[in-house]
């Protein structure tokens, strides 16, 4: 779309905005957190791109078509809140932005009729020091703990260090969590759950996606999506989810210089979505 199609856009979108009367969706019971950041769009469209307005205007269109399940977000808030993080002063607990909490509620919110998360493909595109590895670690937290009871989750990137980065975080946090490792068994590439009655397990994969025939993913991360130079290993891991109920396939990265990988043509196709023109 040219630049004038889109500065219309934006001025439509913010006018249909403004007719959404947001108190009567009762959004504080999910987290008031999440009222904040929707009026916050609404009241200051210049403060905020486009495609967040379009983003706030979907997530309303969701709440009056699909069942919306305000406690699996609240537990996931609490779960990422009671989370300990590094960082420069040591092991720090985070409080979710209302930004995040927004995303929490749009990928972990809504379901359909047949009992299905909506959400089985996310992107975050988002600045540099967001915060995105403590989003991501949350997530396979969550699915290790709370997902299906044989679910595997993988941590995936462009080199295999930077898939270690990820990964090492997500063991430093379980560490916390299980100080004597009763619960989990935590090696270089793997960590497993011991339970009794959960097989759950994590992984970290780099870009070569050769060799990984057998897997059963329920979660991928894809850490810095947009410097890939393909998209081989995502296409494995999201391949792989054909059996799960409640799959997510989770990429998070910020802007990159890079003009020629397929990384350009799957963020216009998420743009197109939220411009309304495919489904």
């Amino acid at each position: 779309m040219e630049n004038k199609e889109l500065i219309q856009l934006k001025k439509d979108v913010a006018k249909r905005l403004k007719k959404v009367d947001v108190d009567s969706l009762n959004l504080d019971s999910t987290d008031e957190r999440l009222t904040s950041y929707v009026k916050a769009c609404i009241n200051n469209p210049d403060e905020h791109n486009l495609y967040e307005l379009l983003a706030v205007e979907r997530f309303f269109s969701f709440l009056s078509k699909y069942e919306y399940r305000e406690g699996e977000v609240r537990g996931f808030i609490t779960l990422f809140e009671e989370l300990r993080f590094s960082g420069d002063k040591g092991a720090t607990k985070i409080t979710a932005s209302p930004v995040q909490i927004f995303q929490f509620a749009n990928i972990k919110g809504f379901y359909r009729e047949d009992g299905r998360r909506l959400i089985n493909y996310a992107l975050l595109f988002v600045p540099r020091k967001f915060g995105k590895t403590t989003e991501t670690v949350s997530f396979m937290v969550d699915d290790l703990l709370f997902g299906d009871a044989n679910s595997q989750c993988y941590a995936g990137a462009n080199s295999y260090k930077q898939a270690q980065i990820l990964f090492g975080e997500l063991k430093n946090v379980l560490r916390r969590l299980d100080r004597n490792l009763r619960r989990f068994k935590i090696n270089r590439e793997e960590i497993t759950h011991l339970g009794l009655s959960r097989t759950s397990k994590a992984g970290c994969l780099a870009s070569n996606p050769d060799n990984l025939d057998g897997l059963n993913a329920s979660l991928g991360i894809y850490d810095e999506l947009s410097n890939a130079d393909s998209f081989g290993l995502k296409n494995v891991i999201d391949s792989s989810m054909g059996a799960r109920l409640n799959p997510l396939s989770f990429a998070i990265t910020t802007a990159s210089d890079k003009r020629d990988g397929p990384f350009v043509d799957l963020l216009n196709y998420y743009k197109k979505i939220l411009r309304g023109e495919v489904e």
